[in-house]
């Protein structure tokens, strides 16, 4: 009987300490974050060019914080905020600074340097980067099919997708006919002809 009596008690004990650990931990060594006095409702930035935030932010008594970063989008402009922290509602103090994450349009990508590729190999390293290939075919002494040259040049910066011209070889020109050679001529000229009758 004791002891069924001291195990509820024991439970009871054990529920009473943990409660007061738990209110130990929240209130004193994890208090909640104060909410903002005054707090200055964030607003939504997206689609704002960055040259216009300081005019929208500082009205409100907040800042734009640091340097905006460039993320490449395939469909926003240059300069159109994308992202932003903290997110639109939250809340900031007075001088609050707001970070954005700023369009830096189209990815762009090096042209590579395919030139001495066969063609083949060529398209498929430029397709690897989103860069497509027309091709023109020039005589050259190379061999039929290798990559002459690249426009845009190797090495200069293109948006993707974009499109490359291929300037490759149609082998060597063809070569120009022998000269046909003189037909057999076996007619005897009258000269020699009124030699041999002399004779």
């Amino acid at each position: 009987m004791r002891w069924t009596k001291a195990v509820p008690l024991t439970l009871g004990v054990l529920a009473a300490t943990f409660g007061i650990g738990y209110l130990v931990a929240v209130q004193i060594l994890f208090p909640p974050l104060p909410e903002p006095e005054n707090g200055i409702v964030v607003p939504d930035l997206a689609g704002t060019h960055v040259s216009q935030l300081a005019g929208r932010l500082s009205p409100l008594g907040l800042s734009v914080g640091g340097e905006d970063i460039r993320i490449a989008h395939p469909s926003r402009p240059p300069g159109i905020v994308i992202a932003q922290d903290p997110l639109p509602g939250q809340q900031l103090r007075a001088g609050g600074l707001v970070k954005v994450g700023v369009s830096g349009g189209l990815p762009r990508v090096l042209v590579p340097n395919v030139i001495g590729f066969d063609v083949e190999r060529a398209t498929a390293v430029l397709s690897q980067l989103g860069l497509s290939a027309d091709q023109v075919s020039q005589e050259s002494d190379r061999p039929l099919g290798t990559v002459l040259q690249v426009q845009p040049k190797p090495g200069e910066s293109q948006p993707v997708p974009a499109r490359v011209l291929l300037i490759v070889s149609a082998g060597p020109p063809p070569a120009p006919p022998a000269p046909a050679a003189p037909p057999a001529d076996s007619t005897v000229l009258p000269d020699t002809l009124a030699l041999r009758s002399i004779n």
